[in-house]
């Protein structure tokens, strides 16, 4: 999660959407008093900052602050309006991203498989297998709490499509006056999968009506794995 006063915008991360990388990208522009929430397990110098020693750094905070449970790393857009003001929040440029739900769900699942064991997963993925994962609707990495209210009321002003992240980041950097290079993106599928999933039609359905909710803020619709346009 990101908060710059500077440029007022804030950045809600959101999983397996390339969040990670965007952070890193606008890391480098943060300036004094804004405020940069690393991963957990990741120093604030994984992140371009580094190269700002010298001058006066953001603040670099960890995630609990900003988040309303336990549940994940990731801040809450509600916890963030909580912790900087509704004034703040509201006159600020607010959005995340979001991803093709069948291929944010391989996504999660290849890196539930890979990631090695900790006190979070205590290695218990290991022989999780994909018809038991979607079947576990709070391993599939649904985000709406991330960037809605209670109300299941939208809090950002808008949700880029992890598809089309360069084009869509592209038109948002180019409210605010500053240059960022997007060229430092990583590619879609950077990363191999370990595992190579081809999800079923009644998978993918299954996956889509875990995903309705959210689906109704992002536009997803079943066409869009159908179609192969997010693959």
């Amino acid at each position: 999660m990101l908060i710059s006063h500077k440029y007022k915008f804030i950045f809600i991360k959101t999983r397996k959407t390339a969040s990670t990388s965007v952070q890193e990208l606008f890391a480098s522009l943060m300036a004094k008093g804004d405020i940069i929430v690393p991963p957990i397990g990741r120093k604030p110098f994984r992140f371009r900052v580094e190269r700002d020693i010298g001058r006066c750094l953001p603040r670099v905070v960890r995630a609990a602050i900003f988040r309303p449970d336990r549940r994940g790393p990731h801040a809450w857009a509600r916890r963030v309006k909580q912790r900087v003001g509704a004034e703040v929040f509201d006159s600020y440029f607010k959005f995340c991203v979001e991803r093709e739900p069948v291929d944010k769900c391989i996504s999660q699942y290849s890196w539930l498989k890979k990631k090695p064991p900790s006190h979070y997963s205590k290695g218990r993925f290991k022989r999780l297998t994909w018809e038991e994962f979607i079947a576990r609707k709070e391993l599939l990495p649904i985000d709406t709490h991330l960037f809605t209210d209670r109300d299941g009321n939208l809090m950002v002003d808008r949700i880029l499509r992890y598809e089309n992240l360069r084009e869509e980041l592209q038109q948002v950097l180019g409210k605010p006056d500053f240059k960022i290079y997007l060229d430092a993106l990583p590619n879609r599928h950077k990363f191999t999968r370990t595992f190579k999933i081809d999800p079923s039609e009644a998978e993918v359905e299954r996956i889509y009506e875990a995903f309705a909710e959210s689906n109704r803020y992002t536009g997803y619709n079943i066409e869009d794995y159908r179609g192969g346009g997010a693959r």
